[in-house]
């Protein structure tokens, strides 16, 4: 049986934050100092959406960040609106 869009897009923003935290994470062990703009030599800080320190904070902010694309594709859904 095949999800339909709306779980498709459900699915997609799980993974989509789930990914954020784990890169974060990584990132935050990766320099022990946990962010520091002059020596930040990672690429995948520049995905970040702010300073991570691992805060509860800090980790709604990516989730959110990560998911906001689809979670906002399934609002204009059950809103009726079709997104482009």
């Amino acid at each position: 049986m095949e999800k339909s869009r709306e779980f498709q897009l459900e699915d997609l923003a799980q993974m989509a934050g789930e990914e954020r935290l784990r890169l974060a994470v990584d990132l935050m062990v990766y320099d022990n100092e946990h962010w520091d703009d002059e020596n930040a030599s990672h690429p995948g800080y520049d995905i970040l959406a702010d300073p991570f320190c691992g805060c509860d904070t800090c980790v709604v902010r990516e989730v959110i960040d990560a998911a906001w694309p689809y979670l906002k594709t399934l609002a204009l859904i059950e809103a009726g609106y079709e997104p482009t």
